[in-house]
């Protein structure tokens, strides 16, 4: 693992144990936690505004297309299908 040296506020200092007491980790972890939420949360705003593909968000979350789908509907983000797509899931089922 790498090491990264940085500099924080008061403020952002008490979050990160804020955040290592709630889920009853250390604050390193807590830290690197943060950062993967930020980053999928950057990630999420790039796909809303349309600069980033679905299948390229998929790869950066490092999930299946399925389960990046079921992670948008989670969040109230709706799914990125049209009824005929749905439709033409259910014809390839039925060839497997």
């Amino acid at each position: 693992m790498n090491v990264l040296s940085i500099r924080l506020g008061e403020e952002e200092l008490r979050q990160i144990k804020v955040l290592a007491k709630e889920g009853h980790v250390d604050q390193s972890q807590a830290a690197r936690e943060l950062i993967r939420e930020g980053w999928e949360f950057h990630l999420l705003c790039r796909y809303r505004d349309g600069n980033l593909s679905l299948g390229s968000l998929s790869r950066e979350l490092k999930m299946s297309l399925s389960s990046t789908i079921d992670f948008l509907g989670k969040l109230g983000i709706p799914a990125p299908l049209e009824y005929e797509d749905y439709l033409q899931g259910l014809d390839l089922l039925k060839i497997i």
